[in-house]
């Protein structure tokens, strides 16, 4: 058994998302682009990582021509495997103050509680760091419970 900080536990669960997410999207050719988030977003917008997509709408017929208003979403995600995190309240506070300012269209917080993450990460160690990285360890439960809770976030907010 290994120990490590809630803090450790919580970055390698963040890292494994956006990697197991940024994979998804590739293989299934999913036009959604998976960015990890710089120092200011954060340390100040508390976003872990986001997700992005285009998206196409129709405008109104003028003529022959049909103006089509090319729209990008982005979404923010907060990251947490705490059972009792204050990570809403945080970022509810950084919605409010941040109001206008946001580098993203929304920032929402996903939830899940559970060790998996570090013990995937040691049988990725234990296996000699093969690539495809520690989240190929996840259960396959966990595994689409992580991508329906992350790119379900930017399907819901279109």
């Amino acid at each position: 058994v290994k120990i490590r900080s809630k803090s450790m536990e919580g970055l390698l669960a963040e890292t494994m998302t956006r990697e197991l997410v940024a994979r998804q999207v590739f293989a299934d050719a999913i036009p959604v682009v998976v960015e990890r988030a710089n120092a200011v977003e954060d340390g100040i917008y508390k976003i872990d990582f986001k997700i992005r997509k285009l998206l196409r709408k129709r405008g109104v017929s003028i003529g022959e021509e049909e103006k089509i208003a090319v729209v990008t979403k982005r979404i923010g995600l907060q990251f947490t495997i705490s059972r009792h995190s204050q990570k809403s309240s945080i970022i509810a506070k950084v919605k409010k103050e941040q109001q206008g300012k946001l580098p993203v269209d929304d920032i929402i917080i996903i939830k899940v509680p559970t060790t998996e993450f570090g013990q995937a990460y040691d049988h990725w160690l234990k296996e000699g760091k093969p690539s495809g990285g520690p989240e190929q360890f996840l259960s396959e439960k966990l595994k689409n419970k992580l991508l329906k809770m992350v790119l379900g976030s930017l399907l819901e907010k279109n």
